[in-house]
């Protein structure tokens, strides 16, 4: 059987058929004791099956994949032939409570609640031993059960990349070859410092430098990247350090020294990503007015060159530091940016277009702040994030109005990590032509 998917000309020349396949693992006789009504048993009764950037699971109906004789499923479906995406295969040997696509008959003011039923599929996911590009990995997951690989870290089945998807620069390239296979933070190190602010008070933060013998990128000026949203780099993107690398080598960008922050969730450390992230004054102060000065001191970084990146919640906050502060946080990369921002009800549902960032730029004063300090701005985003697309759009718009350099990606694709990574590359790659 040949790797997942199977890539087929699609019925147009921007469009490709895809096969997925996934055999039932091999259980004992008592695990198999569903019957097909052919005289087969099989294992699970459904097996589940979502692409980031084609399905949508805020949708009531369920993906499910195709049940074949001697433990085989398979899913066919056609895409846009720029798609990259993770895929999910969750088996069901038992469809779990959780996961319902109707609501109750008895109670027609009930919803489904599609963040329980994702998280009941997660728990279902498996990792495809078939993926011609295997899944993201996490430190964070924990889980386990007998009898079946659920993939403790991974983030999805597999990922898929057709011919027609972004380039990834870096990427590419990168000789992860090095790289142990039980470790996701090669390349950073712990960074810690007495900081005076409440935002860094038991914040990891982990720092990536260059290796410094690039004589004709010595002569540009460094760079230093913080990366808001940093446990999805240093924890999940194991190439992403040897990608910089890469891009160094050749020129393509200047050394950097890249630090990631943590900015997840946790009611222990009193850390909230909303809060932090949502265009928040004290968080983007403690960045300029205490992190950035501890690295540039402790790593002798003269007159750098500030690069904000983050994804989603992130890349607002990326935004909003550079038209805040231009003169401290000089670009901003935002993956999938969260320009809906605040509307309560997220970008499921429309709200001023373009949000908060929107609002800012409609004061002439901020324009002219980021054209004197030549500020500039690099945004992606994928066909398949709903109403999050027209708000990047309003912010593009503006920020073109006013002859502010920005550059907008848009391609087939989901809220999903395995894009983001060649969008964050090509974004430096961007900054660095300017």
């Amino acid at each position: 059987m040949r790797s997942n998917p199977v890539v087929r000309p699609g019925p147009t020349a921007t469009t490709r058929t895809l096969v997925f396949w996934w055999r039932e693992p091999q259980a004992p006789a008592a695990h198999t004791s569903l019957s097909r009504g052919d005289g087969h048993r099989r294992r699970y009764d459904t097996v589940f099956f979502h692409l980031s950037g084609v399905h949508d699971h805020h949708d009531a109906a369920l993906h499910r994949m195709t049940d074949h004789h001697g433990g085989w499923w398979s899913f066919t479906v056609t895409v846009p032939s720029d798609l990259c995406g993770s895929y999910y295969i969750m088996p069901a040997e038992a469809v779990p409570d959780e996961i319902v696509e109707t609501p109750r008959h008895d109670d027609p003011h009930q919803q489904i609640d599609f963040r329980a039923r994702w998280k009941a599929l997660m728990k279902l996911m498996v990792v495809d031993p078939r993926a011609q590009i295997p899944p993201l990995l996490s430190l964070r997951s924990s889980c386990s059960a007998p009898g079946i690989d659920y993939s403790c870290h991974a983030k999805s089945s597999g990922i898929v990349r057709l011919d027609g998807a972004l380039p990834e620069p870096g990427w590419d390239t990168a000789n992860t070859s090095e790289v142990p296979a039980d470790t996701t933070t090669t390349g950073f190190t712990p960074y810690t410092w007495h900081s005076s602010s409440e935002f860094f008070q038991d914040r990891r933060v982990w720092v990536r430098t260059p290796d410094g013998n690039q004589s004709d990128n010595q002569r540009r000026r460094p760079w230093l990247l913080i990366l808001l949203d940093g446990h999805d780099w240093y924890e999940t993107h194991t190439g992403f350090a040897p990608a910089l690398h890469a891009l160094e080598i050749t020129g393509s960008i200047p050394e950097v020294t890249a630090v990631a922050v943590k900015t997840t969730d946790s009611a222990d450390l009193g850390q909230n990503r909303l809060r932090d992230l949502g265009c928040n004054p004290g968080w983007r102060s403690a960045l300029q007015d205490d992190l950035i000065p501890a690295i540039t001191r402790d790593y002798e970084i003269a007159d750098p060159y500030v690069i904000v990146a983050g994804q989603s919640l992130g890349g607002l906050c990326a935004t909003d530091c550079v038209i805040e502060s231009p003169e401290t946080f000089h670009a901003a990369i935002g993956c999938s940016p969260s320009f809906w921002f605040p509307t309560p009800q997220g970008p499921r549902l429309p709200g001023p277009p373009g949000g908060l960032i929107a609002e800012k730029l409609q004061h002439q004063a901020t324009l002219a702040a980021l054209a004197q300090n030549d500020s500039r701005f690099f945004f992606d985003i994928g066909t398949g994030e709903g109403l999050m697309e027209s708000h990047a759009r309003t912010i593009v718009v503006e920020l073109e109005r006013a002859h502010i350099c920005c550059h907008f990606d848009v391609s087939t694709h989901g809220h999903d990590p395995a894009a983001w990574r060649g969008a964050l590359t090509r974004g430096l790659c961007f900054m660095a032509a300017q």
